[in-house]
């Protein structure tokens, strides 16, 4: 059991490097498909956002399941990297309150039937300090961001560290995608790379954290 235990410990970083690595080379096939895309139809596109609007789906769409990468991608393109990150951080501040409300509401019966469903279970924090759970629970690879909301909300855990630390951590996920978002459109190459850096550096943040050795809240 130690053994298969330590096993995995060493493959979790493994498999989040690869995932990274395999979100980058994806942005990078954007990056050279995007300025084939037809510019007339994307100048338009652009012209009639509304960020109130797009920002406003942004923050609710996830809770429904929909990915956030492709949200801050398109921030970015579309309002470039100071209103767009701007944005991001209050869609998503607005959505980590809602998945908080929506835990702990009368759909707690339903969102535990999702999880059970999804092959998850909800994380006990045991003796470990909310902070210390929350960290641990954020940083777990190959868990959706907002199936981590949910959790940590199922959880029990106090609502102000797990709003301040979720929003640390997905803020600095999506300013590297705004910054690449913006980049592909704009084609600037500091801008990708400053997008592609903040993204590595979380990642080696994360793959730090794993390989402390620090067990997983069981999920």
């Amino acid at each position: 059991m130690g053994k298969a235990s330590c096993s995995g410990e060493k493959r979790g970083p493994l498999l989040l490097v690869a995932r990274w690595l395999g979100i980058l080379v994806v942005l990078c096939i954007l990056a050279f498909l995007v300025p084939r895309w037809d510019n007339a139809a994307l100048a338009e596109w652009k012209s009639n956002a509304h960020p109130l609007v797009f920002f406003t789906v942004a923050a609710l769409i996830p809770s429904l399941g929909f990915p956030v990468t492709p949200i801050y991608i398109l921030a970015g393109a579309t309002f470039g990297g100071l209103i767009g990150t701007l944005g991001t951080m209050a869609a998503l501040a607005a959505n980590l309150t809602l998945t908080f409300w929506l835990a702990k509401s009368g759909l707690r019966p339903v969102l535990e039937r999702l999880v059970k469903r999804l092959g998850a279970r909800i994380p006990q924090p045991g003796q470990s300090g909310d902070v210390r759970f929350i960290l641990l629970v954020r940083l777990a690879p190959g868990i959706p961001f907002i199936l981590k909301s949910y959790l940590l909300g199922l959880a029990g855990v106090r609502f102000g560290p797990y709003f301040m630390i979720s929003l640390v951590i997905g803020g600095c996920y999506a300013a590297g995608f705004v910054l690449l978002g913006e980049s592909f459109l704009e084609l600037d190459p500091k801008r990708a790379a400053a997008g592609a850096l903040i993204l590595l550096a979380f990642a080696g943040v994360v793959v730090w954290w794993r390989r402390r050795g620090v067990s997983d809240p069981e999920t």
